[in-house]
């Protein structure tokens, strides 16, 4: 039986369920443009089980989060890594961060648009503590390293460092997120 987080994953990722490969192999990317690479989630299956709501509702965001991200970003051709994190909340509230490798590309202006849209999808409901994923993406040409093994780590926003630092046994993602955004 597949875990719980794999099956969001897999759900959020393919429109039949079948079995991921193992090792991907790298694929050519594309000369401009968003692709996703994986989606991580932060938070293990004990405590995604009474946190989720609903698999297919989460699923169904965060296809919704990739495909506007994509649409938004298609003609961008710098290369560069582009990660979206995104945390909900109990009321159907959602916040989110980016992480680039370069302030240029896709620019300021560009992820203020993103995250308007992105902002303006209908979170799915979540229970009992913040539900947190990251879309770990890629920009025009680029290759990012162990992206072909499916080993890139979940991407840890500044700012929840900069609102963790200085204080002892922050919990991630949970303690970071309720420091970067509280109540």
């Amino acid at each position: 039986m597949k875990t719980l987080a794999a099956w969001i994953v897999l759900t959020a990722v393919t429109s039949a369920a079948a079995a991921p490969a193992a090792r991907p192999r790298p694929r050519p990317r594309p000369k401009a443009g968003f692709e996703m690479l994986r989606i991580a989630l932060y938070h293990n299956d004990t405590v995604l089980q009474p946190r989720v709501a609903s698999v297919d509702d989460l699923a169904r965001y965060m296809k919704a989060v990739q495909e506007a991200c994509r649409a938004s970003l298609a003609d961008v051709t710098a290369p560069g890594a582009l990660d979206v994190v995104v945390a909900l909340k109990p009321g159907r509230r959602s916040r989110l961060w980016f992480i680039t490798s370069t302030p240029v590309s896709p620019g300021a202006a560009r992820l203020s648009a993103l995250q308007a849209q992105l902002l303006a999808i209908p979170a799915p409901e979540v229970r009992g503590g913040p539900v947190a994923f990251a879309i770990i993406g890629a920009l025009g040409s680029v290759r990012r390293p162990n992206e072909a093994g499916n080993d890139l780590p979940p991407p840890v926003p500044a700012e929840w460092k900069a609102a963790a630092k200085n204080r002892k046994n922050v919990e991630a993602p949970d303690g970071m997120i309720a420091l970067a955004w509280p109540d």
